[in-house]
């Protein structure tokens, strides 16, 4: 009997760890024009499913790759998927790297961050911003026919430089 009471508790322990580790996942589903919407998948930043590098308490790169949204600490939450909605077609957006988003909580909250241009009748530039109040960056995708890329994603002076680059050549 003794045995069985220690097998119980310690499949309970495992299952409450396993719960602690699950991300959370919020949907938002928001609307960028008439015809066009958004929608926005954030999860929970579980630790222990990433690798963090860090030089003393600075943390540089999230599973070997510079991110975006934090100030140098661990980011609470990050952006899990992103697509756009245009014509019945769904195109997913590039979102690796995307974190600092802890102030996006409803569809409200999504006002005025994301923008959609038609650029003609098959090319669209979405432009985003995102910060966790202090670890603010800029991202732009490019949008042609069914796909997309992401073109920029940075802080506003590097956006600033890039488009002075391009006027001047």
């Amino acid at each position: 009997m003794r045995i069985y009471n220690k097998s119980f508790f310690l499949l309970i322990i495992l299952l409450f760890s396993s719960f602690c580790l699950a991300e959370k996942d919020l949907s938002i589903r928001f609307p960028l024009t008439k015809k066009i919407n958004a929608t926005m998948t954030l999860s929970d930043f579980v630790v222990d499913k990433h690798i963090i590098s860090k030089y003393g308490n600075y943390i540089y790169a999230i599973d070997g790759k510079l991110f975006w949204g934090t100030d140098g600490g661990i980011p609470k939450k990050y952006i899990k998927d992103f697509s756009i909605e245009i014509d019945d077609k769904t195109i997913s957006l590039e979102v690796s790297s995307m974190f600092g988003i802890e102030n996006i909580t409803s569809k409200d909250s999504m006002q005025g961050r994301i923008k959609i241009k038609a650029l003609n009748d098959y090319i669209y530039r979405v432009s985003a911003n995102f910060s966790d109040g202090a670890g603010a960056y800029i991202v732009q995708w490019l949008i042609i026919n069914d796909r997309s890329a992401r073109v920029f994603i940075g802080n506003g002076e590097e956006l600033s430089d890039v488009w002075d680059y391009a006027k001047d050549n």
